[in-house]
């Protein structure tokens, strides 16, 4: 009931029963709403690593920085379908620095590494040639077919000079219905350059490539965007034959083929480790993207994509003051090169204001209080899924039931990388005078948090109970109530947390209902799941 009435709240708060209101987008672009936009990117930043205080960056002592990779000169906001945010406007983590790093410091950009499984750049159309060309014709001969499975005789027949189309929901030409319809294009390839070359398509929805007649990708499926990329080497001016195949089904429609030569991708590292070891202080934004993370399709791996732990690895040792920021919804593993770096900042998807709240945190500008939602693992057997998803001929179970998350991590005694709930500051919080009251259902937790460093901050103080064990299976311990508290240098505050019924309950499913067990609960407070840094016993009935 509670869950509909935040439902209901909502709509009522936004006049969603009020009728039909002319939109005015002033309303919500508003000086204001961009205020809290950055406020908002600025509390959910995490800082993950900071060895030997590197951050915040101090602008009078720094003349240059490094702002390397993929994810540095665009605006990631959101992943792809349900989850894709639109902006009014966007800032880069780039434009952020450079706003903010002041006159007199030099900012200089690198790519690095393009976003592996990231659409590729379109294949030109001077590599392309159709069946019987005319001399100096480019392109693949498209033939258009009214129906998904390529069947018949074509209606529509065409030189296309490059497959790059996003018909979004409409037709790609005369005669050709906007959904359920296919494509065949042929011709030959030829590379002016001998090289290593990744090969594919970024589509919705399926392809299929063949090279010199042998299928290199086979993704024949409905999905969202998707990019799926093949390896071969190619020989300079040695023309390939080149089949792809593409259906549509319904929704929206788009199909580009691509490549991406070895040697660009080496190239581009070897530039940035070089701007690396010119600057000061390096920062390599690094992550995921739409491409990645979004409705209908899962993650291959939980990797960096491409050769991004590459990069990180070849900036960090042309630069010992490497900071990583990483942009992505989902955690990543970090175990290649974590140990080689002295900072890491997690920031997420962090909105239209993105690139400024990372530069605030950067400079100090902000203290980072943002803790982990997630844990973040060494590698992807310690998550609990791993072997019970999809499981067997893609048979969905979950066997992993109610230890899910900390959790799972908790009952099997694996360290994490980082632990739930996890978020160092630039200054350092003590705990102390915790206790613990029942009145009843209800039990009030308290305590005083001191800020022992010279900078202002926010902790987050975090309550896990740990229940009885008896023969219902129960976590370790469980998160029941956290408190956000903001402290001057030097400065005490008591924080109160309230625990009520459902803090120890657990679900009967047998009995349909609730039920707390009595005994002993353990009531542990700290600033995460695994620095529990006060502990106090009570009795429940």
């Amino acid at each position: 009931d509670e869950h509909v009435r935040r439902i209901l709240r909502a709509i009522i708060r936004v006049g969603l029963l009020d009728g039909a209101k002319p939109r005015d987008p002033s309303a919500v672009n508003s000086k204001a709403h961009q205020k809290l936009a950055r406020e908002v990117a600025d509390e959910a930043i995490v800082l993950l690593k900071n060895s030997n205080g590197i951050l915040p960056l101090d602008r009078g002592k720094i003349k240059s920085i490094a702002v390397i990779g993929p994810d540095a000169d665009v605006s990631l906001c959101g992943g792809a379908g349900s989850a894709a945010v639109e902006p009014f406007y966007h800032i880069s983590a780039l434009d952020g620095i450079r706003r903010q790093a002041g006159n007199g410091v030099t900012v200089r950009y690198a790519l690095g590494d393009a976003l592996g499984q990231e659409a590729p750049p379109a294949i030109p159309s001077d590599a392309l040639t159709p069946p019987n060309a005319s001399p100096g014709e480019h392109g693949l001969r498209g033939e258009y077919f009214g129906n998904q499975t390529l069947r018949g005789d074509p209606a529509l027949v065409r030189t296309d000079k490059q497959i790059a189309f996003d018909w979004v929901t409409g037709s790609p030409g005369e005669g050709i219905p906007v959904d359920h319809f296919t494509v065949r294009w042929t011709g030959t390839l030829t590379a002016a350059k001998t090289d290593d070359y990744t090969i594919g398509t970024t589509a919705d929805d399926g392809t299929r490539v063949y090279l010199d007649g042998k299928m290199i990708v086979d993704d024949w499926r409905d999905h969202g965007v998707e990019t799926h990329m093949a390896a071969v080497h190619l020989e300079a001016g040695k023309p390939h034959e080149i089949k792809i195949e593409y259906y549509e089904n319904a929704g929206d429609a788009s199909v580009t083929l691509g490549w991406l030569a070895t040697s660009d991708s080496r190239n581009r590292i070897e530039e940035a480790a070089a701007i690396a070891r010119d600057c000061d202080v390096a920062v390599v934004m690094a992550g995921l993207s739409v491409d990645y993370e979004g409705e209908g399709y899962d993650r291959a791996s939980m990797k960096l994509p491409g050769k991004q732990d590459e990069l990180i690895r070849a900036v960090a040792a042309a630069n010992p003051k490497t900071i990583v920021v990483l942009t992505c919804g989902t955690p990543s593993l970090m175990d290649a090169w974590i140990d080689r770096v002295p900072a890491v900042l997690q920031a997420w998807y962090s909105g239209e204001e993105g690139g400024n709240a990372i530069a605030d945190v950067l400079f100090g500008d902000v203290n980072p209080s943002g803790k982990l939602p997630d844990t973040f693992a060494h590698k992807r057997e310690d998550y609990p899924d791993f072997g019970n998803f999809p499981g067997k001929n893609d048979v969905v179970k979950y066997a992993e039931g109610i230890f899910v998350g900390y959790r799972h991590f908790d009952k099997a005694k694996i360290a994490p990388l980082f632990p739930f709930g996890y978020g160092l500051s630039y200054t350092t919080f003590v705990y102390s005078g915790l206790d613990a009251k029942r009145a009843g259902d209800t039990v009030t937790v308290t305590l005083k948090v001191k800020n022992a460093g010279k900078r202002a901050g926010t902790e987050i103080v975090q309550v896990y109970v740990d229940p009885p064990q008896g023969n219902v299976p129960r976590p370790v311990r469980e998160l029941k109530g956290f408190a956000r508290v903001t402290l001057s240098p030097g400065e005490s505050k008591p924080v109160t947390i309230t625990l009520n019924r459902s803090a120890f309950a657990y679900y009967e499913a047998d009995a349909h209902d609730w039920r707390v067990p009595a005994g002993e609960y353990t009531i542990e407070v700290g600033a995460s799941s695994r620095d529990t840094r006060l502990t106090r016993r009570i009795a429940v009935q």
